[in-house]
């Protein structure tokens, strides 16, 4: 089986985590450090805090901006339920807008809902039909490809309103503005990565929240452990997490960012080489002119057809290849159908008939051409298909 994204692993990656194990260092050690330090100078970000996974870096980055259940937070349509749960997570509710033809949060939209469904009360942005103050808006970069966060970003300042940056799926991948570019997950807020096992860089788990926000920064260490104030007698002020992340797993991590510059480069391969060689009747999905997109998936997108997505996957997986659609819409998932929604007219017509296709950065030119002939298979017979 060809499969849709493996870790890449290396013998420098079990030779840390084994070092770190032999020492005896295990809940915490001398990686942690090292992995941070090497993320935030990756990424050219003031301060990089460790997580147990990016789930726990996106409900954390919602509660240092006070996210509760007198608030509201507002999130892409499309992303997976993580996103959401965060929100969740503070006793918050979550507001659902539309997406673009990249899968990301769509700024006609956002326009949209600012200046019909809202209201100015001291400065601050509040929802008329629930008259709840919109605390955040949580951006996710879908696939890789980063969201137009010069746009969403004045938004935000003008409506007194955080941007918290899901780029779970975005290391490596930067925001062009003319001739200047940053790292996604630095220009809101807060930033949050995963390190999950099909991520470009993985720790078995993990994952990262980033901040310029000295007080943020702070905020996030005293809870992740335990909001403990003094150690020796166990004095915790507040509700705080056990979101550490091990030392041996910061050790994989550490050796992982280490190898992330040909990651990159194998990933942005594959898509070139699927580019070339599969037929004009396979669309893949371009990243945008802001995007300089790390490629974590390359996908296909198929022909209008009912249960199309069914028959190209079982096709697939009888040739040995693996393939995913995009997550199901959020605000369709059972627990969030009751939630507010705005004007949402694109989303179900941008997920509907895409495909992911496999993208390890291990693939070899034989595999990629493999799939890509299947996939040229598959073309011809969708053209067939009833």
């Amino acid at each position: 089986m060809i499969n849709l994204n493996l870790p890449n692993i290396s013998n420098k990656e079990i030779k840390s985590s084994s070092e770190a194990l032999k020492a005896g260092w295990v809940s915490a050690g001398k990686y942690v450090e090292l992995f941070e330090k090497r993320f935030k100078e990756f990424v050219s970000t003031k301060y990089a805090i460790c997580m147990v996974n990016g789930s726990s870096a996106l409900q954390l980055a919602l509660r240092l901006v006070d996210c509760n259940k007198d608030n509201e937070v507002i999130v892409p349509s499309i992303s997976f339920i993580a996103t959401a749960n965060a929100v969740i997570y503070n006793n918050s509710t979550p507001i659902f807008l539309d997406t673009d033809e990249y899968l990301n949060l769509s700024v006609e939209n956002l326009k949209e809902f600012l200046k019909f469904r809202t209201f100015k009360k001291k400065g601050f942005t509040y929802n008329k039909r629930t008259k709840k103050k919109i605390v955040a808006v949580v951006v996710v970069h879908v696939l890789g490809n980063s969201a137009n966060l010069s746009e969403i970003k004045k938004l935000c300042k003008k409506n007194k309103i955080y941007l918290i940056e899901d780029a779970a799926e975005s290391l490596g991948t930067y925001f062009k503005n003319k001739k200047d570019k940053k790292h996604t997950g630095t220009i809101g807020d807060i930033g949050c990565f995963s390190f999950n096992a099909n991520k470009i860089i993985t720790t078995g788990g993990g994952g990262m929240l980033v901040t310029n926000n000295k007080k943020f920064a702070e905020k996030a260490r005293f809870l992740k452990f335990q909001a403990k104030e003094n150690s020796y007698y166990f004095d915790h002020t507040e509700i705080g997490y056990n979101f550490r992340l091990p030392n041996p797993n910061c050790a994989i991590g550490y050796e992982q960012l280490g190898r992330i510059k040909n990651f990159l480069k194998n990933k942005k391969n594959n898509y070139k080489i699927y580019k070339t060689l599969l037929n004009k009747k396979m669309k893949l999905l371009e990243p945008p002119v802001y995007s300089e997109s790390n490629h974590w998936l390359t996908a296909i997108k198929l022909k209008n057809k009912k249960n199309i997505l069914d028959f190209a996957i079982k096709f697939l997986e009888k040739n040995k290849i693996e393939a995913r659609p995009i997550w199901k819409l959020l605000y369709e998932q059972k627990r969030y159908k009751d939630y507010e929604k705005f004007r949402i007219k694109a989303s179900k017509k941008n997920i509907s008939n895409y495909l992911c296709i496999p993208s390890s950065s291990s693939m070899s030119f034989k595999d990629l051409n493999y799939v890509s002939n299947k996939l040229n298979i598959l073309a011809e017979k969708i053209n067939k298909f009833q």
